[in-house]
């Protein structure tokens, strides 16, 4: 089900007209990147699984707020809406760490570090909080720095930069890890 920016545009202005078809159609192309966004976040299925929903619920209740831009898509402001609503959930509670459940995730694309997939995954998890969401974002999520920027209320530079001292934190973990088990 793939929807150029164009047919999502029109998808949008018939869901802010409350039109529940299209923003159900919406939430369907939507969904499993929102989901795996907080999923990696929270390590927890059912955390992410609710916390999805009100991210959706949201979405339906301030649709008609949403106003088209031509330098950002509507992703940005879904992910936006999404990474507002995680830091709600981290101010209510302190989330516990399942690595067996990150297993979940499939079909991710990330970069390529010579290591596995789950390693990789396993060490970002070591890193701070800002450096996790921009790893995701930028890998996961498939986003460029000017989305992320607007996500996180950064510049693109500031991204650029931010994205590096984690790759670079990343790899030194990766490092690190490989030499211990030497």
């Amino acid at each position: 089900m793939n929807f150029s920016e164009g047919e999502i545009q029109e998808l949008i202005r018939k869901a802010q007209q409350k039109d529940q078809g299209s923003f159900s159609q919406i939430y369907n192309l939507f969904f499993e990147r929102i989901y795996k966004f907080i999923f990696f976040r929270t390590k927890q299925k059912e955390e992410a699984e609710d916390l999805t929903s009100l991210v959706f619920l949201k979405v339906w209740q301030n649709l008609d707020k949403y106003k088209f831009q031509k330098e950002a898509k509507f992703s940005t402001w879904l992910f936006q809406i999404a990474r507002f609503t995680l830091i709600d959930y981290y101010r209510r509670q302190k989330p516990q760490i399942s690595l067996d459940q990150i297993q979940e995730l499939r079909g991710v694309n990330i970069i390529e570090a010579g290591a596995q997939i789950d390693e990789i995954k396993r060490h970002i998890l070591l890193l701070p909080e800002k450096y996790q969401a921009v790893v995701n974002l930028r890998y996961f999520e498939d986003l460029s720095h000017k989305q992320i920027a607007k996500v996180m209320g950064k510049t693109s530079a500031g991204v650029r930069v931010m994205l590096h001292r984690a790759l670079k934190k990343l790899s030194n973990l990766i490092q690190n890890y490989e030499e211990q088990e030497s």
